[in-house]
């Protein structure tokens, strides 16, 4: 396996820069996911976001992260969730 480092961006009323560094906006009040393993048998890693609205405006509510076993939820105004399943 290579490693290579790479980013993407989620900012604003929200925009999305790609890993390939395209930039996209999608205003729709639902879930996204940024990244995630190719293969669908045993899928080990993904990054979702939930998109919401609030006067006129879009935002990302909510970021999941799932590792494995371990999901971290960072939810818009609220604390930081880790869970461990084993």
């Amino acid at each position: 396996m290579i490693a290579v480092s790479a980013k993407c961006i989620v900012f604003g009323d929200p925009h999305y820069r790609t890993f390939d560094g395209l930039l996209y906006t999608f205003q729709g009040s639902c879930m996204y996911t940024l990244a995630q393993q190719c293969s669908s048998k045993q899928r080990k890693f993904s990054i979702r976001v939930k998109n919401s609205a609030k006067a006129h405006l879009t935002y990302t509510k909510s970021v999941l992260v799932s590792m494995k076993n371990t999901k971290v939820s960072i939810l818009w105004e609220e604390d930081i969730c880790i869970r461990y399943a084993n």
